[in-house]
């Protein structure tokens, strides 16, 4: 194996490799942008509110985000070293 892709320490019995702690720590951070960009969503629903086509197209975008967060660990995937989305590079 060639040292310069693991770290000296062990998880259990499985080596932990960089690229794996590095995909944790970028869906972490995914995550919480999610979740802001959510809290955004809430915001400019509820300011919009009055006017009825803002309002629906608000209200699908943040109940899709709302969706994405709740299934984020199912719905990131990582294809040639890019986190994805249904498909959408990041």
């Amino acid at each position: 194996m060639d040292e310069t892709n693991q770290f000296k320490f062990r998880k259990g019995t499985k080596v932990v490799k960089k690229k794996e702690i590095y995909s944790y720590i970028m869906r972490r951070d995914l995550i919480a942008k999610l979740q802001l960009l959510s809290q955004c969503q809430t915001l400019l629903q509820a300011h919009f509110l009055k006017c009825k086509s803002f309002g629906k197209e608000i209200l699908y975008h943040s109940n899709l985000i709302q969706y994405l967060i709740l299934n984020s660990e199912n719905n990131i995937a990582e294809k040639d070293g890019k986190q994805q989305i249904y498909g959408m590079s990041i």
